[in-house]
């Protein structure tokens, strides 16, 4: 036999233990323990879960994108409804407009009617008394007149404004519904295309956690329901999510092999560097 095959060539030559049986300083094989613990950790089922952690973190990455661009959604066919109701809003307040300076037109010819009615009765007056006090009435009513020409004015001048915002709205609100459609659209895509894949992988996590030790399975189950990180590694002999110390006999025991609660807040946790060498 080589050396390599026997051992170390201190521990070759040396002399054997009076009983075989129990190993002494001169164990029967070479003493690598590092690649025993190897050995040891890819016999263990170990990384298969977390294997299936990281595919069920990618499950959930992919239901959250699509809980945000649904959210989006929403907010575009918000601002949607708004714009539009932004030009319903400039459009009435034209028609209101509209009909305000009917109405106060309208009254002006009143007051124009009245005036020729004073005038004509002027003419046929005799009285002197009785045409001083038409002559007065005539005199109201133009006072009338001007100040209702103003308010014509001013109605007419508000709603010459209102069709400029009115325009301006309509021709805005056509830049904004096709970008906030064009939005929508893309995310319609991008939600149909995550789907798709969300349903691959859902249709591949059974066969992958029936790789899981049914013990182990139902662990991280319970804890699966309760928070979106079950399983996290210890690091610096701290469970990495709630920071509680890990005991020295639980990470002999995690380093070993063994899927362990954290005290603090009871997810599973693992030796990082374990997983590292299963996986080289």
């Amino acid at each position: 036999l080589s050396v390599t095959e026997i051992g170390p060539i201190a521990q070759w030559l040396e002399q054997s233990a009076h009983n075989r049986k129990v190993p002494g300083s001169n164990p029967g094989g070479p003493t690598r323990m590092s690649k025993t613990r190897k050995v040891f950790m890819s016999e263990r089922p170990f990384h298969v879960l977390v294997d299936l952690v990281h595919f069920d973190q990618r499950i959930h990455a992919i239901e959250k994108q699509i809980e945000t661009l649904d959210q989006e959604i929403i907010g575009l066919n918000s601002q949607e409804k708004t714009v539009k109701n932004n030009v319903v809003v400039a459009k009435d307040q034209v028609h209101v407009l509209l009909k305000e300076v009917d109405t106060q037109e309208l009254e002006m010819k009143v007051l124009d009617q009245q005036e020729r009615e004073k005038k004509n009765l002027l003419e046929t007056i005799s009285n002197y008394k009785e045409y001083a006090s038409v002559k007065t009435e005539i005199e109201s009513i133009q006072q009338s007149q001007l100040q209702q020409e103003q308010i014509v004015l001013d109605v007419w001048n508000r709603l010459e404004s209102a069709q400029r915002e009115s325009e301006k709205a309509e021709k805005e609100s056509h830049e904004m519904l096709e970008k906030i459609h064009h939005e929508i659209e893309e995310n319609q895509q991008k939600i149909e295309t995550l789907r798709a894949e969300l349903a691959s992988l859902t249709e591949q996590r059974p066969e992958k956690e029936k790789l899981v030790p049914e013990e182990w399975r139902e662990k991280y189950s319970l804890m699966r329901a309760r928070v979106s990180d079950p399983v996290v590694p210890i690091l610096q002999n701290s469970c990495s999510a709630c920071f509680a110390i890990v005991t020295d006999q639980n990470i002999i025991c995690s380093k070993r092999g063994a899927l362990i609660q954290c005290k603090g807040c009871y997810r599973l946790l693992y030796m990082p560097d374990d997983v590292v060498d299963v996986k080289k």
